[in-house]
Formats: structure tokens, sequence, C-alpha cells
């Protein structure tokens, strides 16, 4: 979607931007700062090319880093035992290949 569309019935992205920052403010003097997913999406689509390509890069971290921690959780809770054991196995039998 294009940042045009996004805009709406607001003429330029700089009045999109203001109304939106008024919209922020008003929320945080009652208590809710929270974006929606739409307003992010909104946010996200009028960023400049390079601020997309760095929120990219954060999100591939973020994502990384949730998948380690996954993957340490499991493998001390014991859920990824079987792959040793199957490794093991297989090593006993012969059938693993030096890489």
């Amino acid at each position: 979607m294009r940042p045009k569309q996004l805009i709406g019935a607001h003429s330029t992205k700089e009045e999109f931007l203001i109304v939106h920052i008024e919209q922020v403010r008003m929320r945080k003097k009652k208590g809710t700062v929270m974006l929606s997913l739409r307003e992010i999406e909104s946010a996200i689509e009028l960023l400049p090319q390079k601020e997309y390509t760095q929120l990219r890069e954060w999100f591939t971290k973020k994502d990384w880093g949730v998948w380690d921690k996954e993957i340490i959780e499991d493998s001390q809770s014991g859920k990824l035992d079987f792959l040793i054991e199957e490794a093991l196995s297989e090593k006993q039998k012969g059938n693993l290949k030096e890489i």
C-alpha cells in the first residue's frame, strides 16, 4: 500500500503525521499510548528506505533471539534429547558422514 493511500482523508503526508501525533498525545493523557496495528503499519509505510531497512534488521535479530531462547529452553528441559539419542544411534551404526 502506498503512503498516499494510507493518508486517506488527509491531503498531505505532513497533515497525516500531525493528526497522528495529536492522537498519540490524547492517548497519552488518557494513559493509553499503545498504537494500533493499523497505525504501526501506516507509520512503517512512511519510513524512509534506510530506516525501513534498519527496522527489518531489528525484527530479524529479535526473531532469531526468540528462536535461540526457545532452543535453549527446549534443550534444558530435555525436549531435544531424542535428537542426541538418534545421532548417537546413527553414529553407532556407522551411518554418519564427516563434513
